[in-house]
């Protein structure tokens, strides 16, 4: 396979399933696989749907006892890969890309539009002479289009090493090994039709505006400060609303998406992830196709990591801190299940003796468990602060005896999990970090898990930098067996890097399209704004000729910059609402109309707009009036 391929979970290894003992592969209550397909030439995912419904309740019928009630869920590889929010997240971002492509062209628009204002005369005279208005419109969109094309062969450099550089610094996140970010023939054709097709349009407006200026008009309007630069100065207004409009939008998504990964950072993992390392073990299923040596091993194990002066303790477990668990149905003795309003949902862990002291998160109340828990007659539980609270509100739940239903669970696998709560651990999140609440959780020993599997997980907390005791722990398990491999090892904050991902990378592609579109506004508004003062020129020389202060000419300038702000402010924040609640579920503790954030962004480009616009201004008291009434 080619170098970076893991399909279809990251793998670095594919092999026939033949090597697969067939005890363990070929019978029917196996609910370990996945299987994939391509659909045939013109056949439909609801066709394939209905086939394999079909095919599922003939199996049920013919295998009632393994089958029944058993059926296929039929979908697009790239859905279960990607998922709702996956599309919702690509779309958004290609909005951001959008609204920044805006920015942008509006940017070209208004520089476009005052050049041509300021080229009225020669068009009027070019026109007097015999051009027609399509000449006059053709000469102005070949200078768009040779403008675009100079901008893009330069931003298409700029690009590629701009995604090189972004590549290698995501290297590092844990980013799945389908997500690559390449300049490739599709980005180079979007990349080209962009830049023809705004150039087109964006060039268009400004050529038919200053295509239709006669001589008359000219002369009528005596030079720029007629009625042609008013309406210049209106259209320059209008796409300055819009611009900063889009730029509150695009803040106020960057804000949503950072603030939601800081709130996932910050998060209380409920333990000291520092010095912690995990890795996996594969048990081979010849040698160890019986679930108690399966048991032993692990335990045996545990002594012996413990004894090692480089290792401050050491657990196996079933799951990984932060990385899901196993879904299970509560029921608590001497408490009839209908007087529950709802089927209480709880997750199960199966762990070592020392996982919670290996944690840094020793157990609260009651005790650890022992390496006798688990054995007939001695079935023992630990929960956690959050499942106590929940359901032991006001009441001690040691001694309590409690059941965790396996609803759906395979003919020969058990139906329930039943034991006496001992302990009550800290509250560490398990299987979601994006909820507000984290999730109720039973750990139950090893030993008390008929489903314990074969590749059950290791973590150690090392006693000084954990690197070089990746080599002394194969050694160690290579002692006791040799048939055992450890894989994926990795540090405990490499993981929890892995988990938030997500939010990491597109948040800080938000952050940088917001960017952008801040630097685009501000220019856009310091443009325009001496745009307004050159027109306005003669105007401030007669004011400051007649007396006019700097304070009064200070404000003139600024309230024109300060209006535009004050309705592309407002407009913004609508879109702002608007975009938090579609974004509503890729945010994690995060209000879609957070006030902090919403607040945080007027304020910065107010902050942002007063000072592109302090520059004009500043000029605009310094002109000395007699110049500015010879002007023209």
């Amino acid at each position: 396979m080619p170098e970076g391929v893991g399909f279809p979970f990251d793998g670095d290894a594919w092999l026939p399933l033949s090597h697969i003992p067939r005890a363990l592969s070929r019978t029917r209550n196996t609910r370990d696989f996945f299987a994939y397909g391509r659909l045939a030439d013109g056949v439909s995912l609801a066709q394939a749907r209905s086939e394999l419904s079909a095919i599922s309740e003939q199996l049920g019928s013919d295998y009632p006892n393994t089958n029944k009630g058993v059926t296929a869920v039929v979908r697009p590889y790239r859905e279960g890969l990607v998922g709702a929010d996956w599309r919702l997240l690509l779309w958004s971002l290609m909005g951001a890309v959008g609204c920044v492509l805006l920015i942008a062209c509006a940017n070209v628009a208004n520089l476009l539009l005052a050049r041509a204002a300021d080229r009225s005369r020669e068009i009027a005279i070019r026109a007097s002479i015999g051009a027609t208005r399509s000449q006059v419109v053709r000469q102005l969109l070949i200078e768009s289009v040779i403008l675009a094309f100079v901008s893009g062969v330069a931003g298409l450099a700029l690009a590629h090493y701009g995604v090189r550089w972004f590549d290698a610094a995501m290297q590092q996140l844990g980013r799945p090994y389908w997500i690559t970010f390449t300049m490739d023939a599709n980005v180079f054709v979007f990349f080209a039709a962009v830049c023809l097709a705004t150039a087109l349009l964006f060039g268009l407006a400004p050529a038919l505006y200053v295509s239709r200026t006669t001589a008359y008009d000219v002369l009528k309007d005596g030079g720029r400060s007629g009625s042609a630069g008013l309406r210049a100065r209106t259209w320059s207004a209008g796409i300055i609303v819009a611009q900063l409009a889009l730029t509150v939008v695009l803040l106020a998504g960057a804000g949503l998406m950072l603030r939601s990964f800081l709130n996932l950072y910050r998060a209380d993992i409920g333990f000291d992830s520092s010095r912690l390392l995990t890795m996996s073990l594969a048990f081979p299923p010849q040698k160890y196709a019986n679930f108690n040596d399966r048991i032993a091993f692990l335990h045996r194990l545990d002594e012996r990591l413990n004894a090692i002066g480089a290792v401050e303790g050491a657990s196996t477990m079933s799951y990984l801190p932060a990385g899901g668990g196993s879904i299970r149905r509560l029921e608590i003795g001497g408490r009839p299940a209908l007087d529950q309003a709802q089927p209480a949902i709880v997750t199960m862990m199966t762990v070592g003796s020392r996982y919670f002291d290996v944690l840094g998160a020793p157990v609260l109340r009651g005790r650890p468990f022992v390496a006798a828990d688990g054995e007939t007659g001695r079935e023992a539980m630990i929960v956690n602060e959050r499942l106590a609270g929940m359901y032991f509100p006001g009441e001690d739940p040691l001694g309590k005896r409690i059941r965790l239903i396996n609803d759906g669970a395979a003919p020969e696998a058990p139906k329930f999990y039943e034991g006496t709560i001992v302990g009550v651990a800290p509250t560490i999140r398990q299987r979601s970090m994006q909820e507000v609440d984290p999730d109720p959780i039973v750990y139950v020993p090893h030993r008390q898990d008929a489903l314990m599997g074969f590749y059950p997980l290791l973590i150690v907390r090392t006693r000084g930098n954990p690197a070089p005791v990746a080599a002394l722990l194969r050694q160690e398990v290579a002692a006791l067996d040799p048939d055992i491999p450890l894989t994926n090892i990795r540090t405990m904050d490499e993981n929890l890097a892995r988990f938030r991902w997500s939010h990491r990378i597109f948040g800080t592609m938000f952050a940088i399209f917001a960017a952008i579109a801040l630097v685009l506004a501000a220019v856009g508004l310091y443009g325009v704004t001496s745009y307004s003062v050159a027109q306005r020129r003669q105007e401030i020389g007669i004011r400051m000729a007649l007396g006019a202060e700097q304070a009064q000419v200070w404000s003139l300038v600024l309230r024109r910059g300060l209006t535009q702000l004050a309705v592309g402010l407002a407009l913004g924040l609508v879109g702002a609402l608007a975009v938090g609640r579609l974004m509503e579920s890729l945010l994690v503790r995060t209000a879609p109309g957070d006030p902090i954030t919403l607040v945080a962004v007027g304020l910065l480009l107010v902050i942002v707009a007063v000072a592109a616009c302090l520059g004009p201004a500043r000029r605009a008291t310094r002109l000395d009036p007699v110049q500015a009434l010879r002007y023209e």
